[in-house]
C-alpha cells in the first residue's frame, strides 16, 4: 500500500517537528466550479521559525459540497466525493534510520468487519518505504496460532502513527488473554514487538453483535424438520395400514355376504 494524505489529523506521531496544516494555508476555503470550469487555488507556505531535519508530508484535499437536498435525502449511504494532492517540504538534511515503536493493541470494526488493530508509530521525519509485515497472534502461554497476517510492499508516513489492522474473518471475536508477535522490515531495517493484551468480554459481544458473521448450521432447525419427517412416515404408515385394515374387513364383509 501506500500512503494516504487523508484523516492526518489523527494519525499524527507526537514527534512530528512542525504542523503542516498551520504552515500551509489559504484565503479560499471555498471554491465555486462550473460544469466543465477550471479554476486555480492558491496556497501560501509559512517556513518554519526553526530549521529542521527530515520530510513534512500532508495533503490537500478537496472535497464536493453537499447539497440541502442531498443532505436531506433519506438513504443508508451517501457518497462524497474528494481529491487529495500530496504536499511534501523537506528540511535541511535527510533522515536515513526510523526509530519504530508499537503503541498498545485494540480492537474495533471496519466496514462491519472486526479488526485487531496495532499501532506502528514512525516518530522519525522519514518515509518508510517497502515495508513488510508478519504478525502472529496466540492464546497467552499457548503455541497454536490464532491469527496472522503478512503484508508486503507497504509504505509509512514520517512522524505518522498506523494502526495495521488484522482481520478476524467472519468468525466471532473471542474473549481472552492473548500474546502478540510483530516482526516490521524496511529494506535493511528491521523491529520487533511482542506485547499481550487483552479482548474482555464486553468487547467481544459489542463488536460481534454488529459484525457480519458466518453463520454457521443451525442444529435446532435441522433436529426440527428431522422430526417434522418422521413424524410424516409415521402418519403415512399408520394411514397406510388403516387403510389395509378397512380393505380387510370390507373383503371379509362381501365374501361372508356371498356365503350366506
Amino acid at each position: 500500500g501506500v500512503v494516504a494524505y487523508q484523516r492526518a489529523t489523527e494519525n499524527k506521531s507526537a514527534d512530528l517537528p512542525y504542523d503542516l496544516a498551520k504552515l500551509v494555508t489559504t484565503d479560499q476555503s471555498e471554491v465555486k466550479l462550473d460544469k466543465g470550469q477550471v479554476k486555480t487555488v492558491k496556497f501560501q507556505i509559512k517556513m518554519p521559525a526553526k530549521s529542521y531535519d527530515g520530510i513534512l508530508a500532508g495533503g490537500l484535499t478537496f472535497l464536493k459540497k453537499a447539497t440541502a437536498a442531498e443532505t436531506k435525502k433519506a438513504v443508508a449511504v451517501n457518497n462524497q466525493y474528494a481529491y487529495t494532492e500530496a504536499v511534501v517540504l523537506h528540511g535541511d538534511r535527510d533522515l536515513t534510520t526510523n526509530h519504530l515503536t508499537m503503541n498498545k493493541i485494540t480492537v474495533e470494526q471496519l466496514n462491519g468487519r472486526n479488526v485487531i488493530n496495532f499501532p506502528l508509530v514512525n516518530h522519525t521525519a522519514a518515509y518508510l518505504n517497502k515495508v513488510q509485515t508478519k504478525i502472529k497472534i496466540y492464546h497467552r502461554g499457548g503455541q497454536k496460532v490464532v491469527y496472522h497476517q503478512n503484508l508486503t510492499n507497504g509504505q509509512m508516513a514520517p512522524s505518522s502513527i498506523y494502526k495495521l489492522p488484522v482481520r478476524t474473518g467472519q468468525n466471532a471475536l473471542k474473549a481472552g488473554k492473548y500474546t502478540a508477535v510483530v516482526k516490521v522490515k524496511s529494506k535493511k531495517q528491521h523491529w520487533q514487538f511482542k506485547q499481550n493484551f487483552v479482548i474482555t468480554q464486553g468487547e467481544a459481544t459489542n463488536l460481534n453483535h454488529t459484525a457480519v458473521l458466518k453463520q454457521g448450521p443451525n442444529w435446532w432447525l435441522y433436529i426440527g424438520i428431522g422430526l417434522l419427517i418422521l413424524l410424516l412416515i409415521i402418519l403415512l404408515i399408520w394411514y397406510i395400514r388403516r387403510k389395509q385394515k378397512k380393505i380387510k374387513e370390507l373383503e371379509k364383509q362381501l365374501n361372508d355376504k356371498r356365503q350366506s
